[in-house]
């Protein structure tokens, strides 16, 4: 079963580098755009095809990330918040007893 993994990754693997190899030409063309925000103002630039790709990849990959990393985050803060909650009524619970205790 491994080696039939291994098979079929190598081949996943060679027509991913066979079709940028065989698609080169167009990747490295350049591309003009103009990128255009109401407050920076417009600005035209020209990049390569693979570069706008590796950049709306990472800026996706990131975009996503920190949209799957906000409700973790506010779970955590709630968790952290309950656990001092109950620690606050943990040892006022202990200071009431106390003084009964003592007299």
């Amino acid at each position: 079963m491994r080696l039939a993994k291994l098979i079929v990754t190598l081949i996943i693997i060679a027509l991913i580098g066979w079709f940028i190899y065989d698609n080169m030409a167009a990747w490295t063309s350049p591309v003009a755009f103009k990128f255009a925000l109401p407050l920076l103002g417009a600005s035209a630039w020209s990049l390569q095809v693979y570069l706008l790709m590796l950049l709306s990849a990472i800026v996706g990959f990131a975009v996503g990330a920190l949209m799957v990393l906000k409700p973790y985050l506010g779970a955590r803060r709630k968790l952290a918040l309950e656990r001092k909650e109950k620690k606050e009524a943990a040892t006022a619970e202990v200071t009431e007893t106390q003084p009964a205790q003592a007299s």
